[in-house]
């Protein structure tokens, strides 16, 4: 693979985790339908606050081509996220958003939908697998991929949007406030008994945090 010059960027080591950089090299697409491209910047978003600072940057919907390099940029943050098979990935391709730049993938965000028993309608999304390749953090891509994963996840109309996370502050900027990990403890039992890195969810060092389940009011 013929990579184009990037920009002269900073490494800034992950907040509470791992800080290693793996290359990641893309497999031929497997058919060739086109993915949808996503609205950028996002409607409620005004473009210069949404504007990254990496030139050449798209925000696209994932293909299965992509999985690949979904997991390994996932794996990249092994203290900060949990690694997900690969053959995982591919079954819920349609469910996540990517950062490419040039002919790289350098971002990745997926959700959950968690249902609520007997009411539909007052279901939950999680959103989960949120990454940025460690060199190009701080440059507004993280920014740019939350508000394009989560225009997909408002499109559901779910009564909550949350994420575990342990980057709060970067989520409070995009608009979320921590909330009890208790309350929403019921709908991620499962994940939370499958982690092996901690022995129980309040030894685990990552914050709940809910956004608007709508977008915000345009000013």
């Amino acid at each position: 693979m013929v990579r184009k010059n990037l920009p002269t960027l900073y490494h800034r080591p992950a907040p509470c985790g791992d800080s290693r950089l793996e290359a990641i090299q893309l497999r031929p697409p497997l058919y060739s339908k086109p993915p949808i491209v996503l609205q950028y910047p996002p409607a409620d978003i005004p473009a210069q606050i949404m504007q990254p600072s990496v030139p050449d940057i798209a925000v696209r919907s994932a293909t299965l081509a992509d999985s690949r390099a979904i997991y390994d940029l996932i794996r990249s943050y092994p203290d900060e996220l949990i690694t997900r098979p690969l053959a995982d990935i591919a079954r819920n391709i349609d469910r996540f958003t990517v950062v490419t730049l040039g002919d790289d993938l350098v971002g990745c965000a997926s959700y959950t939908i968690l249902p609520e028993a007997g009411n539909f309608s007052a279901a939950s999304v999680e959103l989960t697998s949120v990454a940025i390749r460690p060199d190009l953090r701080s440059h507004g891509l993280g920014r740019t991929l939350v508000h394009a994963a989560l225009e997909r996840i408002r499109a559901f109309r779910p009564s909550q949007v949350f994420v575990l996370t342990c980057t709060p502050a970067f989520f409070e900027r995009m608009g979320f406030h921590e909330i009890p990990k208790t309350s929403v403890l019921h709908k991620i039992y499962t994940g939370c008994m499958n982690c092996m890195k901690h022995s129980n969810p309040f030894t685990c060092p990552e914050v709940a945090m809910a956004a608007p389940a709508t977008p915000p009011p345009t000013p």
